[in-house]
């Protein structure tokens, strides 16, 4: 596919494009709908790239460091400077939807985060040494929920 500018295309003509796009992404209902259409749109690597964006997303939210955060995902130092950009100075897209992600994942509201979210324990598991540290985090987040739960008993 040939790149296109964004300044090679008139602001309006531009915005028009993008509206469209946001619609019809908006418009799609269910995640079948949303992953058979991202299919259809994005190569195998485009799709990779941008999951791999989210996860770094993820991984400097939960505070990972830059050379961590490279060790576990392979991206380059000007990937991840790009997503820390985005996450503190872009529009809060990134942040609004992995809140949003882990909200329904932590109250088991939606089916399709608990999927997208065992799709990932099994890449985590296929992969151990590239998901150390967030698996590490993971691991550390539930010895200290059980070890809240347990105290709160005592107090009884």
């Amino acid at each position: 596919m040939a790149k296109i500018k964004p300044k090679s295309i008139p602001n309006k003509k531009l915005y028009e494009l993008l509206d469209e796009f946001y619609s019809i992404v908006t418009l799609l209902e269910t995640k079948e709908e949303v992953k058979n259409f991202f299919k259809d749109l994005l190569s195998s690597s485009e799709a990779l790239m941008l999951a791999r964006r989210i996860q770094i997303a993820k991984l400097l939210m939960a505070g990972g460091r830059y050379d961590a955060v490279r060790e576990i995902t392979g991206a380059g130092y000007a990937t991840i400077g790009n997503v820390q950009r985005w996450l503190d100075a872009g529009f809060g897209g990134y942040v609004k939807a992995l809140e949003n992600l882990n909200d329904k994942i932590r109250h088991g509201e939606a089916q399709y985060a608990k999927s997208f979210n065992n799709s990932w324990d099994g890449i985590k598991k296929k992969y151990p040494a590239h998901f150390a540290i967030s698996n590490m985090l993971e691991q550390l987040e539930k010895w200290n929920q059980e070890r809240q739960k347990r105290r709160k008993k005592k107090t009884f």
